[in-house]
């Protein structure tokens, strides 16, 4: 959306809070291309370290599980959760 279309919005909305933007900023997401996260064991490190990312907006839903996996990755070097799929190794895979 626009700036100045978004201001209109605003000022449809928000009249009590006066026409005077005070700051504007873009929200960021971080996804992968696929859209899925990413947790695994970072490559060439040998499982010492462990990462989780690309949640976007929708991660904090899962941070219950995402934690368990973390933990039992970090503590285990494997987990009995279905995680495979949020892997490193999906994009490695050369296209059909």
């Amino acid at each position: 959306m626009k700036y100045k279309q978004s201001k209109s919005m605003q000022l449809k909305y928000f009249k009590p809070a006066g026409n005077k933007v005070l700051a504007a900023k873009t929200c960021l997401y971080t996804n992968s291309s696929d859209e899925h996260f990413i947790v695994d064991h970072l490559p060439g490190y040998a499982g010492a370290v462990t990462i989780a990312c690309g949640f976007s907006g929708h991660g904090f839903k899962f941070v219950p599980v995402i934690g368990r996996i973390l933990a039992d990755l970090a503590m285990d070097g494997k987990t009995d959760l279905p995680a495979g799929f949020l892997g490193l190794q999906r994009f490695s895979k050369l296209p059909d």
